[in-house]
């Protein structure tokens, strides 16, 4: 099969068979696989080497291992969005209820740690299989992990109707947060973003009011903020955060930065705050259970509605969109098949007929 792999700081197309099917496993046709921020840093990180990224799928069933037979409610055929990252039910975090912090998920996760999306196979545990609707399409399933991000971040903030919040950054993930405040109940969000079409795209999914600049955020244009929720993991802004929440607010931390940057937080603003501080880690399974569930209900219509919102790409380009360090959509998806899919296009004469 054809997958994408991170050969010496590069993604490259390679030639592979698929890992071999555990028993409690489920095989998946990769019909789409997002790509997300994290994999653009992964491909620079040496113990990467090797791996085929991509952690945002959707597909296709198309075998079973033995033990999952007539136990998992999950037969050949049908159409699932994919946990990335089983949970071990175990660890501490597990026991506590609070498995998005679970400690063994890393070992095994999809695209960190075995092998990912940007191919045309991969095999999952049967349990990281969440059933689509027949009325959602794969492109949508593929959205499931980066609104559950949206879901749990949005859901620390602790906010209610009423209150007022910030977002900093309008990527996919402080769009997906957006509209996962505005589906709460969440109506007065204010959005800080300098990319004018990003900051329409905001508006345009039920924020209040666009910014350009957090320093356009004062005491008195934006009195009693509740909560800031940083959502671009730009340098800087964690800080920037605590200046702008109330006394008492929370700020919380849903982007993720670099590897290896830190976060120079002068203590003395924070503590005079006494602002409530809440870094935000991926979500628990219940998160991506009811992204699948809300997305095949229309949560995210109003985002895939917007122009440039999301751009399909076969994998073949994946390596060259890398290179390049991105486009102009929103979001980006790979097509496995769509190869596959171009030449069953082919009109008949150039198929059929033949000597």
């Amino acid at each position: 099969m054809q997958a994408a792999s991170i050969e010496a700081g590069r993604l490259r197309l390679v030639s592979r068979p698929p890992n071999d099917l555990a028993p409690d496993e489920a095989m998946i046709r990769v019909e789409r696989s997002g790509i997300c921020g994290t994999d653009l840093h992964l491909v620079h990180r040496s113990e990467s080497e090797g791996l085929t990224p991509g952690h945002e799928v959707a597909g296709t069933v198309v075998d079973l291992g033995p033990a999952t037979h007539g136990s998992a409610g999950l037969e050949v055929g049908a159409r699932v969005a994919v946990l990335p990252s089983a949970r071990c039910g175990a660890c501490g975090p597990c026991v506590r209820g609070e498995e998005q912090m679970c400690t063994e998920q890393w070992n095994n996760a999809l695209g960190f740690s075995r092998p990912g999306g940007y191919a045309e196979l991969v095999t999952v545990p049967v349990s990281s299989c969440f059933r689509l609707a027949d009325s959602t399409s794969f492109a949508q399933g593929a959205l499931a992990d980066p609104y559950a991000v949206a879901l749990h971040g949005s859901s620390l903030a602790g906010l209610r109707p009423g209150d007022a919040c910030v977002v900093l950054g309008a990527g996919a993930i402080g769009l997906f947060v957006v509209a996962a405040l505005v589906a709460g109940g969440i109506t007065d969000v204010t959005v800080v973003e300098p990319v004018p079409a990003r900051a329409e795209a905001a508006l345009a999914l039920g924020a209040a009011r666009a910014v350009s600049s957090s320093e356009q955020l004062t005491e008195a244009t934006a009195p009693d903020v509740a909560a800031v929720l940083e959502c671009s993991g730009a340098d800087g802004l964690v800080v920037e955060a605590i200046r702008i929440v109330r006394h008492g607010g929370t700020v919380v931390v849903v982007g993720v930065p670099p590897e290896g940057r830190t976060v120079d937080l002068p203590p003395r603003p924070w503590m005079r705050k006494e602002v409530r501080l809440v870094p935000s880690i991926w979500y628990r399974v219940s998160d991506f259970a009811r992204a699948v569930t809300d997305i095949g209900e229309g949560a995210l219509d109003r985002f895939l509605a917007l122009p440039h919102a999301l751009e399909v790409r076969p994998l073949s380009d994946a390596p060259a969109w890398f290179d390049g360090a991105g486009g102009g959509a929103l979001k980006v998806q790979l097509d496995p098949r769509a190869a596959s899919r171009e030449k069953a296009a082919e009109p008949l004469s150039a198929t059929v007929g033949a000597p």
